[in-house]
Formats: structure tokens, sequence, C-alpha cells
């Protein structure tokens, strides 16, 4: 989406070697800057920064007041990474080989009412034959709030160079583990972030299935709100926390959300002949212990949490106090620097 930054980077034949992460959550600002050292890539600094509040309406013109980073955080270029509830996630199948013609049915295929008014990108995750099909991952994000972000950085370090979904740059950081978390198996992920959450499915380390959903732990905040008459912060710590039963307020949630879960996982496994192995999970949804146990019992299996930072060298004092603890917020920043640093954004 920063196409004339990134031909001018490939002409110069210099691939970026220091990148920060900046992932715009809801709740606030994660950010890792990540720097490559020959094969190494080494974690120079990470923090949490205030949230950033995006219009509700932004207008075509708007332009924010530039984002302030700390010293540590200003890598000369920054991935920039959005929530997933305004993104449309889809994988479309061709007949065939991949070709010119297949490209141009793309934007038809994502079923969107004004794609003029849409960011769109796409990468084949699997190329076709004459007997077999082509898969795409395609991805579509509004316009006029993919245009907001950028303008936090008017002139100076860091330059915007990609634009990511919170969502699909999780599964970047994911798939770049050590192991890769993947094997032969049906291997899953889940992304509870504030307002959505994002699910994918891959077999045999090719992704098969990705559903977003508007499912997120905000819902459950209002609902505990309402019900307690308490403060959004409030209603927030005890959900985090579990100190009170809070589930006759949020099972009605949950529940329909698990089951949607299930339909998806029961979906791959019977397309794939194949049955899920393991679930990942991330997000600010992943440490709720309400949350954790519907979908445990339901998938019969303990969920597994993962460190966006197992693999990476970790400069001294690289991870702030708040972060410490907190890494696996970190998934999206992570995953979006990373593809940056080895060309795969």
């Amino acid at each position: 989406m920063f196409d004339l930054i990134q031909t001018w980077i490939r002409k110069l034949d210099r691939a970026p070697r220091d990148v920060v992460g900046i992932d715009f959550g809801s709740s606030n600002i994660k950010c890792a800057r990540l720097r490559r050292q020959n094969q190494t890539l080494i974690l120079e600094s990470a923090a949490f920064l205030p949230p950033f509040q995006m219009p509700a309406d932004p207008d075509p013109a708007y332009i924010p007041p530039p984002l302030s980073l700390p010293r540590s955080l200003l890598a000369p270029y920054c991935a920039l990474i959005v929530p997933s509830e305004l993104a449309v996630l889809k994988i479309l199948t061709f007949p065939g080989e991949f070709s010119t013609e297949t490209e141009g049915q793309i934007v038809s295929h994502m079923g969107l009412d004004k794609p003029d008014e849409y960011r769109i990108n796409y990468k084949v995750i699997q190329y076709g034959t004459p007997r077999s099909e082509s898969r795409v991952l395609a991805v579509a994000y509004p316009d006029r709030f993919a245009a907001v972000v950028p303008r936090l950085f008017p002139s100076g370090p860091p330059a915007p160079f990609s634009l990511e979904i919170a969502g699909l740059a999780s599964l970047s950081a994911l798939m770049s583990l050590p192991d890769g978390g993947f094997g032969a198996g049906v291997v899953g992920s889940l992304e509870i972030e504030t307002h959505s959450s994002v699910f994918a499915v891959f077999h045999r380390g090719l992704l098969v299935l990705i559903r977003k959903f508007n499912f997120g732990i905000d819902s459950l905040v209002s609902a505990i709100r309402q019900g307690l008459d308490v403060s959004p912060q409030i209603a927030y710590n005890l959900l985090s926390t579990g100190s009170i039963d809070v589930s006759q307020w949020t099972a009605g949630m949950v529940q329909p959300f698990v089951k949607q879960l299930l339909v998806s996982r029961d979906f791959v496994e019977r397309r794939e002949n194949a049955t899920l192995g393991r679930l990942f999970v991330c997000g600010a949804g992943a440490r709720i212990a309400l949350i954790r146990k519907e979908i445990q019992q339901a998938f019969d299996m303990e969920l597994r949490e993962w460190n966006p930072l197992d693999g990476l060298t970790l400069s001294p004092h690289a991870l702030s106090e708040e972060v410490q603890g907190q890494e696996g917020r970190l998934a999206a920043a992570v995953g979006a620097a990373r593809a940056v640093l080895e060309g795969s954004s």
C-alpha cells in the first residue's frame, strides 16, 4: 500500500534492516522495533503507548496530530497495523492456474458493495494446475480509515513502509516461530482483539480457513458494566481478574462465539479429513479465564499461548516494565516488522 516507498527501496537494492511495528489497538499502541544483523533479528525496543483515537467517520482531508515516539523506537521505517474489525478477509478459490485473468476476478469475488472505497490486496497461497485450484488470501480495508494512520508520520523517521491487518500480522509472527508451531497436522490460531476476533486454520502449513467474528472483549465489558452499574475500568478489571463470577452477564455472548468457532473447525476437519491438533491464542482476550474456559471445554484441548519474541535476540533493556509479562500482546507488531525485514510484506 506504500508502493512508491517500497519500489524506491528496491531500486536501491537495500532491504530495510531496521523497522518498528506499530499496532494501533483500541486499548493502547503496541510497538516493537526490530533490527536485522546478518541472519539475526534483534528486538531493540518494545513499549506500550497511549491509544490513538480514530475518528468515527474520518473526513478524507483529516490530518491527525503527528505521533511522537520515544527515541528508542525511532527506526528508519515503520510497519503500521490497524485493528481487524473493519477488514474483510477471505480465502478465494479459482479453478486452474493463477493468471492475470484470475487476478482480475479477485475484486468482484470480495463481495464489497463499493470496492472503490477500499484498499484491496491479495497473496496467492496455493498456485493451481490445470487439474487443481488456486487459493488466494484477499483483504480489503476502508480507504478513509487506512489513509489516516500514515498521516501520523508526516516527516522524518519512521517513514511508513507497510500497512497490515492485526489478525494477519499476528499470523506472520506465529509462522515465524523457531518451530513455526506447525507440523503435518491441523493447527488453529485465534486472536481475540478488543472489538473483533480472527480465527485461522492451517493444514500442513497451508492456510485453509480464515474467519473474522464481531466478538471482542469490549462486548463483555459493556455487559458487565450494565449488569453491575460500574465504570468501564472496573468492569474490565472484573473480567480480567475473575475476582467475581460475571458469567451471568457474559455467557450469552461467549457461548455463541464459541459455537461459531466449532462450526468453522468442523468444516475444516471434514474438508481436510484431519483433526485439529493444536490451537494457539493471542490478543487482548487470550488470558481472560472466562473466555479460555469456554473455548477449552468446547474444543477439549488446552489453549497454547505463545511468545512472539521467541527466536529473537533481545537487546539489553529492550522491554519496558509494562511490557514484561505481556509479550503476547506484541504479536501483531512483531509480525508486521518481521514481514518487512524478511521481505514478505
